[in-house]
């Protein structure tokens, strides 16, 4: 193919683009061994008999294969020794620029995933923006990867919790939200310190491809590893070489309808179950089933608008669709009626076209799974209150159907992923509760209501048994600062915000003992050898007859067999070590008559130097005094005492080998 086959589809050069398309972006290049398929136009996928499949294909891409897949995982677990290594902060900076760099082609990429997935194009401009958001959030975050410190029954003891970076990160993910659900997983896990494989929808690689572009090329830009960040175009086979993979500690899997019903849910247990096989933990988010519930003091305008959107959008492709509505039989017959009225006036089509609501479901085997399950709802009892057929274009076009149908239907308990509502009638609070609760799913919930006490009960412990939990608000949608996911068949995996970043890391907790991490204090002098470094006190135990040259020298071992001089940052030997024991204050003052001097010529701003000598004799005494003084509390007195003998230049000079103590005990 010289070109595209429609002049429309060339903005798609912009984002390095082409009619054929290698697939899988292994180590900083493009290749692909695998099958060519087809990326097609769900508004327009139709062969014409004069040109057969000309006007469906928007382009080609050549598939990853295994032997591909192979040699990207083994770079990428190469590159993650590498990005572990750089300060959470620098990785911060490093998704800003992503997000940067994503702001800049937003208007491009939002057009591809309309093109591509069949959103409307608010919808496909939103979903971008969505993922240039997550890199903000996961910037903020980088900063705040923090531990805990947790008190130790034991004397002398302490214990931290430490989070450390898994390794590498595998992310599948589903067509219908292609951008998004990469951002939620990719910018929290880069931040953490993870390597990141993905694999995206097999009916979307062109997304796939335009957003892997858009991040090698910040990845390069900053003389960082390629494989840092590793995608392949492909299907199932590549999916569960992910799932299987032993180099990967963790696998978040987004999964979507390819055929009628509980496809989703089983092929998210195929990866959960690969995932236990290798011991390695997962996120699944499979399925929604999600509901409205309508009480009798809602505000009845406020919820027809929330339901349209939340049933129509993305043609009810979206994990958070409403797809149940729980009306109170008060208000129903005159909810329905206002609602059939605002489905007459959807507008469906193009897209790309301004004022499109409903564009088309996602590939073909979508509509046929749509009219079929209309048949299946309707020998279940149901009854057609709007809608209720495909149709007859060019595209995957079908009308957003409203159902009438008893909760207890079987029908009603699976997803069928397209723009079906099933409306049903409830009396009680507890009966609606208990309607919203029934089904397998539990992904997103929504009560209207104005009454606190209702509302109270709904977000407790027996109200809502999903992950999302909302009120007087839609069910779908979703807020980058809040963790995203559900519980039961939805998966119990949580993505995006709140503490999700927790998934993507290695807990650790550091139990230790007290010992040479807290000397009180070290000083600086000169022998006729070698620069040394005088250790007045220990904080474990003073100084006592417990120290024997047996319990110096081990304590010595913790740092390679040699001390560190606080002051140049250079290890050297101890006075203490050649002598075998604690020199006294008073000894170690005699071997050094010329202290001052030498502390002098040792490095410190001259303004400094007689502050701090003051301050370092004052503790000498006061160490004697006080053998076992905290560690913390030693500092603050030669903080303070500097403070008194010669203000803030001589704090900041004391400060130094302080925070090189703590930087070497690690």
């Amino acid at each position: 193919m010289g070109g595209f086959a429609r002049k429309e589809y060339e903005f798609l050069s912009e984002l390095g683009l082409g009619p054929r398309n290698p697939g899988c972006f292994v180590n900083g290049a493009w290749s692909g061994s695998g099958p060519v398929v087809a990326s097609l136009n769900p508004t327009n996928n139709q062969a014409s008999s004069f040109f057969p499949s000309i006007l469906k294909v928007i382009a080609e891409v050549i598939e990853a294969s295994i032997e591909d897949y192979e040699e990207g995982l083994r770079a990428c677990a190469d590159a993650a020794k590498i990005w572990m290594q750089i300060p959470a902060p620098k990785r911060g900076e490093i998704v800003r620029q992503i997000g940067e760099a994503l702001r800049t082609k937003l208007q491009y990429l939002g057009r591809l995933v309309s093109l591509e997935m069949g959103k409307i194009l608010p919808e496909g401009i939103g979903e971008v923006q969505e993922i240039i958001d997550m890199c903000d959030y996961a910037v903020g975050l980088s900063r705040q990867l923090n531990g805990s410190i947790i008190p130790s029954e034991r004397p002398n003891h302490m214990m931290l919790e430490v989070w450390n970076p898994l390794g590498v990160v595998g992310v599948i993910t589903a067509f219908n939200f292609p951008c998004a659900v990469l951002g939620w997983n990719a910018c929290i896990a880069l931040v953490c310190g993870n390597c990141v494989v993905w694999k995206g929808a097999p009916t979307t690689p062109l997304i796939t491809i335009a957003m892997t572009e858009i991040v090698a090329q910040v990845l390069e830009k900053n003389n960082l590893p390629a494989a840092i960040f590793t995608s392949f175009c492909g299907g199932a086979e590549i999916g569960e070489a992910i799932a299987r993979d032993t180099r990967i500690p963790l696998v978040s899997f987004t999964g979507s309808s390819k055929v009628f019903l509980l496809l989703i849910l089983v092929v998210g247990l195929l990866v959960q179950q690969n995932a236990h096989k290798r011991y390695g933990k997962c996120l699944l988010e499979l399925s929604g089933n999600n509901a409205i519930i309508v009480m009798d003091d809602a505000d009845i305008q406020l919820a027809v608008r929330s339901v349209l959107f939340a049933a129509v959008g993305t043609a009810g492709q979206r994990c958070t669709t409403c797809r149940r509505l729980l009306l109170h039989e008060s208000v129903y017959q005159t909810f329905v009626e206002q609602l059939i009225e605002v489905y007459k006036q959807v507008k469906i089509g193009d897209p790309l076209e301004k004022g499109t609501l409903l564009g088309p479901l996602h590939t073909p085997t979508s509509k046929e799974n749509f009219v079929k399950g209309i048949e299946v709802i309707k020998s279940q009892g149901g009854k057609i209150l709007f809608g209720g057929s495909g149709i007859d274009s060019e595209g995957n076009f079908v009308q957003p159907t409203i159902v009438e149908i008893a909760p207890s239907a079987q029908v009603v308990k699976e997803e069928l992923f397209g723009p079906v509502l099933y409306v049903m009638k409830f009396q009680t609070l507890n009966e609606a509760i208990e309607i919203n609760n029934s089904v397998p799913q539990g992904l997103s919930s929504s009560i209207f209501t104005r009454k606190p006490e209702i509302i109270f009960k709904w977000i407790g412990p027996h109200g809502s048994d999903c992950g999302i939990v909302n009120v007087n608000i839609p069910t779908n949608g979703a807020e980058i600062g809040g963790a995203f996911g559900g519980e039961k068949a939805t998966g119990g995996g949580r993505e995006a915000g709140s503490d999700s970043w927790k998934q993507y890391m290695r807990r650790a907790t550091w139990p230790h003992l007290v010992v040479a991490m807290d000397f009180m204090v070290r000083f600086w002098g000169m022998s006729d050898k070698a620069p040394e470094v005088i250790s007045a006190a220990c904080a474990c135990c003073g100084l006592t007859e417990d120290c024997t040259p047996e319990y110096i020298e081990s304590v010595r071992e913790q740092f390679g067999g040699r001390w560190v001089c606080g002051l140049c940052g250079e290890a050297i030997e101890d006075e203490i070590g050649r002598a075998g024991r604690w020199i006294s204050i008073d000894e170690a003052l005699s071997r050094h008559t010329s202290f001052s001097e030498r502390f002098r010529a040792a490095g410190p701003p001259v303004d400094t130097v007689e502050p701090m000598i003051a301050a370092m004799r004052q503790l000498l005494r006061r160490s004697l005094d006080s053998p076992r003084a905290t560690a913390s509390s030693t500092r603050r007195s030669v903080e303070e005492d500097a403070g008194e003998a010669g203000g803030t230049a001589a704090r900041r000079s004391l400060a130094r080998p302080s925070s090189y103590l703590s930087t070497a005990a690690r």
